[in-house]
């Protein structure tokens, strides 16, 4: 008769750095696979995009800054969870810095350039802002961190109350 053996779950701690560790070796195994597929970054960020197939997207209405702080608050506890990230806040500008410098190494192993990364992030969360009802999400690279900023596009600020 099998026996049934009581196993014991990891700290949180434990956890999330083994979720952390995996998530950055799957991106960067998914990164070199699209550039050996021949795929540029934008390319493959489309296709990542368009894989997550939400019908309701374009059905969302206009942002408006309460939607463009939660989605940053959420983008920046999520990426709290992989690398050091801060969020600031000036007016209704939202943004987001994540040191690289843990997720280098897990991306190079699969040979996907931090570059790629970068490029293939800031495809997914432009389409991403727009999909959100038009939220401006701009993405760049800075020494050792990425920057993401949020913002309402002009047309959608204009009609707001001062």
């Amino acid at each position: 008769m099998p026996e049934t053996i009581q196993i014991e779950g990891m700290s949180t701690g434990d956890e999330v750095e083994m979720l952390r560790r995996q998530v950055l070796m799957f991106q960067g195994y998914a990164y070199a696979l699209a550039q050996r597929a021949g795929l540029s970054p934008e390319e493959a960020g489309c296709l990542w995009f368009e894989a997550l197939g939400d019908p309701a997207r374009s059905a969302r209405p206009p942002a408006d800054p309460a939607v463009v702080e939660r989605v940053a608050k959420g983008v920046a506890t999520f990426s709290l969870a992989l690398l050091p990230t801060t969020l600031e806040c000036d007016g209704d500008t939202w943004t987001i810095r994540s040191v690289l410098t843990d997720a280098t190494a897990d991306l190079e192993r699969w040979g996907a350039p931090l570059v790629f990364f970068v490029r293939w992030s800031a495809m997914v969360q432009r389409r991403e802002g727009e999909a959100s009802g038009g939220i401006i999400w701009e993405t760049w690279q800075e020494g050792d961190s990425v920057y993401q900023r949020l913002s309402l596009s002009s047309s959608l600020q204009e009609g707001l109350p001062d």
